[in-house]
Formats: structure tokens, sequence, C-alpha cells
């Protein structure tokens, strides 16, 4: 995968060439109810699975000891899953595909085929990466959604046992019974790192899009849980860049959209025009700009139209 495709209206394709920014915006207000929650379809399964592959022996609906509900270890973990999965704090998010003339796309992301598609180079791409940030392709298939699950199950198990080997007394309790009764522990562990790939792990439904995504996680707490935000913590959220590698991550602002106030960020990808961070513009079907019009105007704006291919979509759609 060299390139992948951003298809947009021609708007917004104008604001992003000449603003050279990528928009983000928060996740919880897509389209699809089951963002985020896809992963815990099949959670149980792989736990259990890894967990005997462990040798620990642990039924899933036994009670939890160190848990004052009364409730099974599922139980215990679903509820705090839960708190993540259906936690509306932002999750910011922008799309691409790694289909660049796709009549699907064109018509739900592409202004019904008027838009554009901009090519932008993965590896490129890919350097705004850090502790809170994932360029990721979405996963679909039910076979790599469990394999990537069981993964992640696996590193939390061995996060455990390096708490378990550095304990003083361990020559007292075996690990089987240190995991049972720190199991909060580990629920707290796993759900850190599944938090943002279940962002990634979407609905075979959706497979034709093919669909690669930035996720940003700013780590705004929810106040319902953690207790209020004083405006001093909420400057770093909302006053302060980010710097990545030479992209700018802008302060979260919000946007009123069909009722919603929605947060986004930008990424400022301006420190990368010379590496030529865009390869490829894809003119819709039903887009009534030439391919002439978009050399000046990227010349305009400072980009190297040489080295940038503008390409007129094949899809016969008006």
């Amino acid at each position: 995968m060299n390139f992948i495709y951003h298809y947009c209206s021609i708007n917004a394709f104008y604001l992003i060439m000449q603003n050279k920014c990528i928009r983000l915006s928060d996740l919880n207000k897509t389209n699809d109810y089951m963002e985020k929650r896809w992963s815990k379809k099949y959670i149980k399964e792989v736990l259990k699975e890894e967990l005997n592959n462990y040798n620990i022996n642990l039924n899933l609906k036994d009670y939890y000891i160190n848990n004052e509900a009364n409730k099974s270890y599922l139980e215990y973990y679903n509820e705090e899953m839960n708190k993540v999965l259906f936690d509306n704090r932002p999750i910011l998010s922008t799309c691409f595909s790694e289909e660049k003339d796709k009549l699907s796309q064109w018509r739900a992301y592409g202004q019904d085929g008027e838009g554009l598609s901009i090519g932008f180079d993965f590896k490129v791409i890919k350097q705004v990466k850090n502790k809170n940030i994932l360029v990721e392709k979405v996963i679909y298939r039910e076979d790599k959604q469990k394999k990537r699950l069981g993964e992640i199950v696996r590193s939390s198990i061995k996060s455990m046992e390096k708490k378990y080997y550095n304990i003083e007394k361990k020559h007292s309790i075996d690990f089987d019974r240190f995991f049972k009764e720190n199991f909060n522990i580990f629920c707290k562990i796993l759900i850190a790192k599944l938090e943002n790939i279940s962002c990634v792990i979407k609905n075979p439904a959706f497979s034709e899009e093919k669909e690669v995504r930035i996720i940003y996680d700013p780590e705004m707490f929810n106040p319902e849980i953690n207790g209020p935000i004083s405006i001093c913590e909420s400057k770093r959220f909302f006053e302060k860049e980010l710097f990545i590698k030479g992209y700018k991550i802008t302060p979260i602002k919000f946007i009123l959209r069909k009722n919603q106030l929605i947060a986004y960020c930008n990424i400022d990808f301006s420190g990368y025009i010379n590496d030529v961070i865009i390869r490829e513009i894809i003119i819709g079907p039903k887009c009534k700009l030439s391919k002439m019009d978009l050399y000046y105007f990227l010349l305009e704006n400072g980009y190297d139209s040489n080295k940038i291919e503008i390409i007129k979509s094949k899809a016969t759609y008006r």
C-alpha cells in the first residue's frame, strides 16, 4: 500500500489544499452506531482461549472474589469495558481508502461524484504516529479481528507476568492465584490496550470501503467518572498545539453540525509539502474542474504540480 485516498467535496478539497490541513472529527458522531463496539463481539471467545493457552485456570463465569458487587469475572470485565465503549469523550478520526476511484466512495463521501479524491503518501502519513495517534488499516475479516484481539490479550497477560515476577512474595503465591486476585489490574491493562484498537475493528459489511484511519485520543477524561476538569487542566486540550515529527496538531475546537456539537482538530501537514505528501488527485466522475484548473491551483498554493499526478475518474456516473 503506497497511497491512501481521502474522498471529499470540492469545498473540503479547496480548504485541505489551501490550509494544508486534514481535519479529524469525533468518532462517536459517525453513521455507524456500532463504532468502537464491534470488538466486543469476539472478546469473550478470545479471552477464554488465551487464558487456556497460558494455563490460567480461570472460569469467566465464576464469582470474582475481589469484587464487592458479586459479579463474575466476565461481568466485571464487561462493566469496565462498557465504561470505555459507551464513553462519549472525544476520540478524533479521519478516514482514507485504499481505493482511489471507487463508485461507492464517490457517492458516499465525494459529493456524489462531484468532489475529488486526494492520494496521500502512506509512508509520509505514518510519520504522525505516536502514543496517542494510530495510523491503521481497518480490520474487517473475523479471523483477522480475532487474531488482533488475541495479540492484545497475550500482551496484557505478559504485563501481568512482569508484575508477578516483581512482587516480593511471589514464592508464596503462584501466578494463577495472583492473576485471579488481581483480575481488576488485568482488566485495566487490557482495556487500555483495546481502547484505540477497537476504533479500527469494524463490521464486515463496510469492508468494500477498504478504510485506513488516523485515530487521535487526546485523553480527555470523563468528568462523570474522573471528576471535574479544571480550567487550568482544560488548556492542554483547547489551547496547546502538539508537534510530532514535522506535523502540527491544532487545539481541539467544536463545530455545530446537524444539531450536534462535534469536537475536531486539524493535522497541519505543511511541513511535508517538499516531501510530496500528496501524490495523486483524482477528479470525480461528475466534477467540473479541469486538470489545468488543478495544475495552476496547486502551484499557487505551494505544491509542485509536476510531482502530483492529476487523473480523471474512470467511473461512468452522472
